[in-house]
């Protein structure tokens, strides 16, 4: 699959909440965003006038400004305490629940990816069969393993994964946004992590680099 992307560039740290809410502050000062009834409007905004939130701190303070915005579209969840973010969750249980706030920045970098070319520029089954043995050697464990296929067609095994998890067939959103067909449902965060991580393998693989000086789309990122 070939999606447009931009490179995102991460630390890898270990995380306490005070450094995780330390951390997140600068990124909040940036923008506020107040209850319409505080500008004397209604609470209930129009559809129209809904916005899509991602709420990094959803414990005390933050669960009330949660709240506080429950009329508009909560998409994501971000917490180092699984206790705030079960809670949160239970009330949103469709919105995408993070402990890193570095992997729903990483969510949101990626907002405008297309699905550009489902099939990877048609890649040999040849050239596949080296990406997908990449992707096993940097990517599979005793969790996740790959297995190559035909062309761009291969198989994903989840060893011991969940039964409720929704997705879309790459061929059904050519040329639209992406991440509004991500996996849903029970260990969608995994499989949704795995997605992105591939494009970094992918992005350094011989296979793809040549693709380019050939003039071919590069197969970019799993589906």
């Amino acid at each position: 699959m070939e999606t447009n992307k931009r490179n995102i560039g991460g630390q890898n740290r270990k995380l306490t909440r005070r450094s995780f809410v330390g951390s997140s502050a600068a990124a909040a000062a940036a923008f506020t965003i107040v209850p319409r009834s505080v500008l004397g409007a209604s609470a209930n905004p129009a559809p129209s006038e809904k916005v899509n939130l991602a709420c990094i701190g959803v414990g005390n303070r933050g669960w009330q400004l949660v709240q506080a915005m429950q009329h508009h579209n909560i998409v994501a969840l971000c917490d180092v305490d699984e206790k705030y973010l079960g809670k949160a969750s239970e009330r949103y249980p469709n919105a995408r629940k993070y402990n890193d706030f570095r992997k729903l920045l990483d969510w949101e970098e990626n907002s405008g990816l297309i699905m550009d070319d489902f099939s990877g520029g048609h890649i040999s089954t040849e050239e596949a069969a080296q990406l997908i043995s990449e992707l096993q050697t940097k990517l599979g464990n005793e969790e996740f393993t790959f297995h190559p296929g035909v062309s761009y067609r291969h198989l994903l095994v989840w060893h011991g994964g969940k039964a409720r998890l929704n997705t879309t067939p790459p061929h059904d959103i050519s040329d639209r946004l992406a991440l509004p067909h991500y996996p849903e449902g029970d260990g969608a965060d995994k499989i949704a992590d795995l997605m992105m991580r591939s494009r970094d393998v992918l992005e350094t693989s011989d296979v793809n680099k040549k693709r380019l000086r050939d003039g071919k789309k590069p197969a970019n990122s799993i589906w």
